[in-house]
């Protein structure tokens, strides 16, 4: 019974974390017949829409697009043994448990826990579950399923003793492709030194938040020490120089969700302390060559259209505007799907609780860029 549980609680870890805006360098890109004229100095949009309705949001993507392509895509099928080999090799193997259809979970020896089915993979070892996972998910906004990491986001990309910062990004990078998954270039980093880690953990206890809502205890690490130090980073899956949409896209009422695909690491002198990934594709074939593709200003549009009808009671604001490939159905089939270029818009809304306290709530919108119409 206490396998299940560890393992029920693998599956619910694949929710933790926060989606990255990564910034496109200054190049020109030529693939696919698809040519993208990219300039780094970006764009940003400030102004009211409409009552309750603004924007102040920087553009992320390649300027200057004309045309893009759409692509089918289908599942990566990752190999087992060699999941296994890289995240469990050297440890003993105690406790297996069997999900039939929906997977399998293995427990080992020294507190290491895998989790491999339907699109999914988790990993976690003892001290990443115990102590770090807590530190990372005691932020969370309203409405988004990823950790809130501004606690951290003095350590961007800084160099820890193991290792440089890039040298881990790189070795991450190197064992996702030897599972057949490609990653986008860009990979939000965070770099978790142990006195940063020894703060949080001291500031959650002083203010009543390292209470576990189970049982009521606290889960306190004795004592960090630089064997701790750990890299904590956000991979996207990405094409022709463009992202992977990370969330759920779709509705649940006409049953179109399409799960979201993101890859979490955390990495230490050890090796992973911690890897999640959801749902990863790879290119079957290209669909449709060179689909004229709308600015981010006419998306923008749409978006005001889509909310012309609606009384916003809070002030709700766009805060970041992202061009992505976006999953979509092709007849309802999880087996494929269509990648179609996105603009991807992120809303930020301040509401009042019953509580009477403020609290943020995140939503999407999301605005096919070859037709302007609202994917669903």
């Amino acid at each position: 019974m206490k396998q299940s549980i560890y393992a029920l609680a693998i599956i619910l870890l694949i929710f933790g974390s926060t989606a990255c805006n990564s910034h496109i360098g200054n190049k020109s890109v030529k693939s696919d017949n698809t040519e993208l004229f990219v300039d780094s100095s970006g764009q940003h949009i400030q102004r009211k829409l409409d009552t309750n309705l603004s924007v102040d949001a920087d553009v992320t993507a390649p300027s200057n697009i004309q045309r893009l392509n759409t692509f089918l895509v289908i599942p990566v099928k990752i190999d087992n043994k060699t999941l296994e080999t890289l995240l469990i090799a050297n440890s003993k193997i105690t406790h297996i448990d069997d999900y039939g259809d929906k997977g399998s979970s293995s427990l080992t020896e020294d507190g290491k826990e895998l989790f491999i089915g339907n699109g999914i993979v988790n990993f976690q070892t003892d001290k990443f579950r115990k102590y770090v996972y807590q530190l990372l998910s005691a932020y969370k906004d309203a409405g988004d399923p990823f950790f809130n990491l501004d606690q951290f986001s003095q350590e961007r990309d800084q160099d820890l003793s193991f290792m440089p910062h890039r040298q881990a990004v790189d070795e991450v990078k190197k064992n996702l492709t030897s599972l057949g998954i490609s990653v986008y270039d860009k990979v939000e980093t965070y770099s978790l030194n142990y006195k940063t880690l020894q703060t949080q953990e001291k500031a959650l206890k002083d203010n009543g938040s390292l209470t576990s809502p189970k049982d009521g205890r606290i889960t306190q690490k004795d004592g960090w020490s630089e064997e701790d130090d750990c890299y904590y980073m956000i991979l996207r899956s990405g094409f022709n120089e463009i992202p992977v949409y990370s969330m759920d896209n779709g509705n649940v009422e006409i049953n179109t969700i399409v799960a979201g695909t993101y890859i979490f690491a955390c990495y230490s002198k050890k090796g992973f302390e911690y890897l999640s990934i959801n749902n990863p594709y790879q290119k079957k074939t290209t669909d449709q060559v060179g689909l004229k593709i709308i600015s981010a200003e006419e998306a923008l549009t749409a978006v005001k259209r889509k909310y012309g009808n609606v009384i916003l009671t809070n002030s709700t604001t766009i805060n970041a505007i992202e061009l992505n490939y976006v999953r979509t159905l092709i007849n309802r089939s999880r087996d494929e799907f269509r990648i179609v270029p996105a603009w991807c818009f992120e809303l930020k809304s301040v509401n009042i609780d019953g509580k009477g306290e403020l609290r943020t709530v995140h939503s999407r919108v999301i605005i096919d860029a070859t037709n302007g119409g609202e994917i669903l």
